[in-house]
């Protein structure tokens, strides 16, 4: 409590919570979810394995122990998300923004990544962005007529 200078006493104003609804121990598996703004979402110890996501804004996601093998997410912005100890083992990821996002402990086993935005990307502090480029190089000395994707 704080004390007024006049002797009384005023109350603490309330923790600040995150904003955003939260899914805790749900299961969400096979779900399908398309064109929703989950902003903010907070969802721990979620079964959301084989759902299909799709033109949805799930920016400032904090998704810790979550399971979402064989996944399709599709149009989504992922942007300053953060995934803790997650499970996307054969998870298809296509048009998705992950800029600003933390993902720690995740087992991206058989992850299928496609037209993606990589800028500011690291994996143990290698720049995903600039590694890509260099292999797309090389490959491109080997087969010179092969077309490469840029990102």
């Amino acid at each position: 409590m704080v004390k007024r200078a006049t002797g009384g006493k005023k109350k603490r104003p309330p923790a600040r919570r995150r904003a955003g609804p939260k899914w805790e121990g749900e299961n969400l598996a096979r779900a399908e979810l398309t064109d929703v703004d989950l902003t903010g979402l907070r969802v721990h110890d979620a079964k959301v394995a084989n759902a299909r996501i799709s033109d949805v804004d799930l920016s400032r996601l904090d998704l810790q122990n979550a399971k979402l093998s064989g996944a399709r997410l599709a149009d989504i912005n992922l942007s300053r998300v953060r995934l803790s100890n997650a499970d996307l083992r054969r998870a298809r990821l296509e048009d998705v923004t992950l800029a600003g996002s933390t993902l720690s402990n995740v087992d991206l086993t058989d992850v299928h990544i496609e037209d993606a935005e990589l800028k500011g990307m690291t994996i143990d502090g290698i720049s995903v962005a600039e590694a890509l480029e260099t292999a797309r190089t090389r490959r491109q000395r080997k087969t010179p007529g092969r077309r490469t994707r840029r990102r």
